[in-house]
């Protein structure tokens, strides 16, 4: 069985900038908005994963609405160079706190770290 995710993102600026999005099996892109649409269309998917700040959400507004619509699967936002991830931790375990989330550290160069 495939995996689902949704990767959340401005596909609205990439398409003004004429970008091309991969297709890959089980991997959905979509804008915040339309998110809910997206979100449980079948089957609900496994994971999903954002940038921490987007420029229409951020990564409490996505977990709030997670949270809202009892989502079981893992969240993961990535940041670059997020000095303190414990703080970000904290705040989306504040609003959601039946969510299975982290953050990774993406540096500008080398390997992924896990925020926990």
């Amino acid at each position: 069985m495939t995996q689902k995710m949704i990767v959340i993102g401005p596909l609205s600026q990439l398409s003004t900038m004429d970008r091309q999005l991969p297709s890959v099996e089980g991997v959905s892109f979509v804008d915040f908005a339309d998110l809910p649409a997206h979100c449980f269309e079948t089957e609900p998917p496994d994971i999903i994963v954002s940038a921490l700040v987007g420029p229409t959400f951020d990564v409490l507004d996505v977990a709030r609405f997670l949270e809202s619509v009892g989502f079981k699967g893992a969240y993961r936002a990535l940041s670059e160079g997020l000095p303190y991830p414990s703080v970000v931790l904290a705040e989306v375990a504040a609003v959601a706190p039946d969510l299975d989330f982290d953050v990774f550290i993406v540096p500008s160069r080398g390997s992924i770290k896990s925020g926990s």
